[in-house]
This record gives structure tokens, C-alpha cells and sequence, in this order.
């Protein structure tokens, strides 16, 4: 039985599948079970993966978004372990997921780990260095005053990296490692998400249940943060209906209604720039 499944979303990925596939078959120490969702590519991305020894393939033939294709994948799998990544992460250390596994299997009391995360030059993308976005920063961000909380400049990159996992609030869902047990008891992803903000609303609900979500710096990725090629303001609007559904979800409707205000205010704004 395999340690970890690897659950993979594609969508026009050809440009990284086979040097994806590659990475995941060279992971020693643990043994994975692959499963890619694409989500109705066009660019030869099921040609490739179509007949791949070792790996099961669901071709949706449409876009059904990410958490919903992350959770089909998860139903279609059966190790007590997920990974989910994103084609643009890059895996250089062949260790990467036995580390992520480590500290899961060392601290029962955490359901959810990521790695250190590169960006693609190098520099450090201090993964899992953010709180939970707060209503009064949402609507600060959209006032254009979100630097008064402090929050809204990337921290810089500690001097020393710690050597023990840490725990966090969220780590980027672009590669985290779930335990199984955990998604099921909490219902498993919120499939109401399109493609941003599913991983933070999984680890609040996590937290909830008095898990934790850790870091581990030992281990490292990097991540492109290049997607999928989209049409103008597609990654926007999906932004925006994910930060209208976590703020509903965990914040309820009156905290929604002031986001929406000051969306109106933020939108406003911009047409007296744009006519001046």
C-alpha cells in the first residue's frame, strides 16, 4: 500500500508534466500513488499522460476548478496520506515528501504540512509566515490601507531557518500534505472554491478542530507561482468569488456586507482615477 497519494490538477500543464512526473517518481524513501486531474486541457496535456505505468489519470474534459478536481482526486485515492501540488512547484530535493511525511507521522496532533517555498530566482516566499486574513485587513486592502496593519509586506525571510517543523496558520496549497483521517472528520475540501483561497479555508477549519497545520523548513520546493495560461481577469474574478465565500464561511454575512461596501468604494475610486 502506498504511503501518500500525490493528487495533481492540470490544465494546459504540458509545459511542466513530464519534468512533474520525473520529480514525483525520483521521491525516495515513501511510496506514492499518483492520480492527475486534468481539467480539460488543450495543449497535448493528456497525450502525455495518457497509458503512464504507475498512474491513474481522470480527464474531466472541462474545467471543474481546483478544489473540486483536488477532491476528486483525494475520493480516487486511498492512502492515509495527500499530497496536493500544483504543476508549477518544482521538487529538487528527492527527500521532499518523506520529510513532509516525518513530521506529520511525528506530531499526530497536525493534519497538514508544506515545505520551505522558493520562488523562482531563489528568494525565499517565507511560506506559512501570514495570520488568517482578518475582515478589518480585507477591508483595509480594499481602501488601499492595508500597510497600517502591518500585514500587508511579505516578512522577510529569517537569517537562520529553524530546523524543526513549526506550526502556522496556513501554508500555500500549491504543495501541502494532508492527513487522510483529518480531511475526512472535517468533510474534506470545500469544493464551493474555484482556485484561490480553498487552502486557507481548509486550514481555519482544521485549527477549528484542533489540528495543526506545520512548516518544515528541512524541507524545500520551489514554486514558479506561473499557473495556467487564463483569459484577462479570469485569476481575478476567481480571487474575489474565493475571498467573498472564506469571509461568508467563517465570518458571516454582516462581515460580507462590509467587504461588498468597501468593494464599491475601492471600484468607485478607480473609475474617478481612470476619468481624471
Amino acid at each position: 500500500m502506498a504511503d501518500v497519494a500525490v493528487v495533481m490538477v492540470t490544465f494546459n500543464s504540458l509545459d511542466d508534466i513530464e519534468r512533474n512526473l520525473v520529480e514525483l517518481r525520483a521521491q525516495q524513501g515513501v511510496a506514492l500513488e499518483l492520480v492527475l486531474v486534468d481539467n480539460g486541457s488543450s495543449d497535448g496535456t493528456v497525450e502525455v499522460l495518457t497509458g503512464q505505468a504507475g498512474l491513474e489519470l481522470i480527464a474531466n474534459g472541462e474545467n471543474r476548478w481546483l478544489s473540486p478536481a483536488w477532491a476528486q482526486g483525494v475520493r480516487a485515492t486511498t492512502a492515509p496520506f495527500v499530497l496536493f501540488l500544483t504543476p508549477d512547484v518544482e521538487l529538487p530535493d528527492t527527500a521532499l515528501v518523506a520529510k513532509l511525511l516525518a513530521a506529520l507521522v511525528a506530531d499526530p496532533g497536525a493534519a497538514l504540512a508544506g515545505p520551505r517555498l522558493l520562488d523562482g530566482v531563489g528568494g525565499d516566499a517565507v511560506n506559512g509566515a501570514f495570520s488568517f486574513p482578518s475582515v478589518r485587513w480585507i477591508v483595509l486592502k480594499r481602501l488601499g490601507l492595508a500597510g497600517i496593519t502591518g500585514r500587508a509586506a511579505k516578512p522577510s525571510a529569517p537569517k537562520e531557518q529553524p530546523s524543526e517543523p513549526l506550526p502556522v496558520a496556513f501554508v500555500n496549497g500549491c504543495c501541502m500534505l494532508a492527513r487522510r483521517t483529518a480531511l475526512e472528520a472535517i468533510g474534506g475540501l470545500d469544493e464551493t472554491y474555484r482556485l484561490y483561497w480553498e487552502e486557507i479555508d481548509l486550514a481555519h477549519r482544521l485549527g477549528d478542530a484542533g489540528q495543526r497545520v506545520l512548516l518544515v523548513p528541512a524541507a524545500a520546493a520551489v514554486h514558479r507561482s506561473k499557473g495556467s495560461p487564463t483569459e484577462p481577469g479570469f485569476r481575478e474574478n476567481a480571487y474575489r468569488f474565493g475571498e467573498r465565500h472564506y469571509i461568508r464561511t467563517h465570518h458571516g454575512l454582516p462581515a460580507l456586507a462590509v467587504v461588498e461596501a468597501a468593494r464599491l468604494v475601492e471600484r468607485a475610486r478607480r473609475v474617478l482615477r481612470l476619468g481624471s
